[in-house]
């Protein structure tokens, strides 16, 4: 349920103490927007190439070298004949050129792009996908992911079939509390499956048992959460939607007012250190005061 006691504390704050500023933050923080589903997953895991295959038109970066270096929101959007290109500045959508998205999506330009494509009538309206650096990229890469997190209501997590199991740096990132918090709305891609060198129910059980131990992850049924994708073929978004459906889709009020709420403690200790700041600089002597 939607802490309206905080918002409205948080609304009241703003207005006593004239927080103009922060206002569009606090509206960001509880637009109404659809749910988020994140993919996740280590370098070359196959995210970005499967969410190509999923939208027609969608053509992100993709090499086997990572690409993916911010976050970029794909938002499926009915009644388009061709994709739009936007730069998030935090309060808004800025229209960009292709070649500036496509300088952010590499990292060249430091932003958060949004893509809104044409949207496969199988896929739900109101649904965000967010494609994510790979968790174990180097530098700015990994922050930005793992900061992420929270903003998030569910994921895809994407493992590369051909590594025949899940490395230990993704069993550690697994273990996370900010995905633990989500165990219950994760779905599992073992994507190059057209590559894979052993039987898939032998590397689905293998993956299962190493889930069983992770602790939160060890009451519930892998069996039909994890599922098998080649980029190459055209019937990923049926594969993903019905496995998004099934375990994720059916919570959505739940999930979306879990992460407002969340969104909206941050919040209220940004606003807690704002606040302590100006109290600080009211207790200076008038010298200070000047000097500051």
């Amino acid at each position: 349920m939607l802490n309206t006691e905080l918002k409205d504390r948080l609304d009241d704050i703003i207005d006593r103490y004239k927080l103009s500023d922060y206002r569009a933050q606090l509206d960001k923080n509880i637009e109404g927007e659809g749910m988020k589903i994140g993919f996740r997953g280590a370098c070359s895991s196959g995210k970005t190439s499967l969410l190509n295959s999923m939208f027609a038109g969608l053509n992100l970066p993709v090499d086997i070298a990572p690409t993916t270096r911010s976050i970029c929101f794909i938002t499926p959007k009915e009644g388009l004949s061709e994709n739009e290109y936007f730069r998030d500045n935090g309060t808004n959508l800025e229209s960009i050129s292709i070649m500036d998205f496509n300088d952010i999506v590499d990292g060249t330009i430091d932003a958060s792009a949004v893509i809104k494509t044409p949207c496969p009538s199988i896929l739900p309206m109101g649904t965000v996908f967010v494609d994510t650096p790979g968790f174990d990229s180097i530098g700015t890469e990994v922050d930005l992911t793992t900061a992420f997190l929270n903003k998030v209501d569910a994921a895809v997590f994407c493992i590369n079939g051909t590594a025949g199991t899940l490395p230990q740096n993704q069993l550690e990132f697994l273990q996370r509390p900010d995905v633990k918090r989500m165990a219950n709305y994760i779905v599992f891609a073992i994507t190059h499956k057209d590559q894979l060198e052993q039987q898939e129910s032998f590397l689905k059980k293998e993956i299962q048992k190493q889930l069983a131990n992770i602790d939160v992850f060890s009451e519930i049924d892998w069996e039909d959460r994890i599922f098998f994708v080649d980029a190459k073929h055209d019937n990923n978004s049926e594969l993903v939607y019905s496995f998004v459906k099934k375990h994720i889709l059916g919570q959505h009020e739940t999930l979306h007012d879990s992460r407002i709420n969340a969104n909206l403690a941050i919040f209220a200790n940004r606003l807690k250190d704002v606040l302590q700041d100006r109290l600080d600089n009211m207790k200076l002597d008038e010298s200070d005061i000047d000097q500051k």
